[in-house]
């Protein structure tokens, strides 16, 4: 007697209708990309879809051991939307530090924290970083400022300040001992003083 083997699980085939690929989620757990073919145990399942810019909402199934189920997803766009542009339309833009496009940018990009960059030589670099929920444009229009560098010339032949003010003080004070030299040889001559002379016990001035 040949007994045929009693299936005890059911298989299913997911896909998605997007152009992009999705992980497939079984009951919440990850199992691969679509399309996917595997064997599911008997009874109610919950099977969803998601990307990095899209998700596909769960559809509830519910199937028999043995029986073969085909699940289509139909994801919706969870993407972000960063519109870039500079002042002159100069300048490399970077978003989360990948070349994104020399002066203007527009693109997808996942919801989230993202940080864009613009840089150009000769002008200081501009940096921002936005956090984006999903199917929201972020549009921008950045202007760099140049780099200014200061240069101090000095005229030949100039002398330092500090220097000619010492010349001048110098001059003050030879001018001033030279007036008090002229002012002093100008006194008149004292009259001359009596002097004494010793004589035996006595003294007496003499005039000169």
């Amino acid at each position: 007697m040949n007994l045929a083997a009693v299936p005890t699980q059911a298989h299913l085939l997911v896909r998605s209708s997007g152009i992009d690929s999705l992980r497939v989620l079984v009951d919440g757990v990850d199992v691969g990309a679509t399309p996917w073919e595997g064997n599911v145990a008997p009874g109610p399942h919950q099977i969803s879809g998601r990307s990095s810019k899209a998700a596909a909402p769960a559809q509830p199934i519910d199937v028999a051991a043995g029986s073969q189920t085909a699940v289509d997803l139909a994801p919706a766009s969870t993407a972000a939307h960063l519109v870039l542009h500079t002042s002159d339309g100069k300048g490399l833009i970077t978003v989360d530090a990948v070349a994104a496009g020399e002066g203007a940018y527009s693109g997808d990009v996942t919801s989230g924290e993202h940080t864009f960059s613009v840089t150009r030589d000769g002008y200081k670099p501009a940096t921002k970083t936005v956090t984006l929920g999903a199917n929201e444009t972020w549009a921008e229009t950045v202007t760099l400022e140049p780099i200014t560098v200061s240069v101090t010339t000095t005229t030949s032949g100039e002398r330092p300040r500090r220097n000619s003010s010492r010349s001048r003080a110098a001059m003050e004070v030879k001018g001033m001992r030279s007036s008090s030299t002229r002012s002093i040889s100008g006194l008149p001559r004292e009259s001359a003083l009596p002097t004494t002379t010793r004589s035996g016990a006595g003294e007496r001035f003499a005039s000169a």
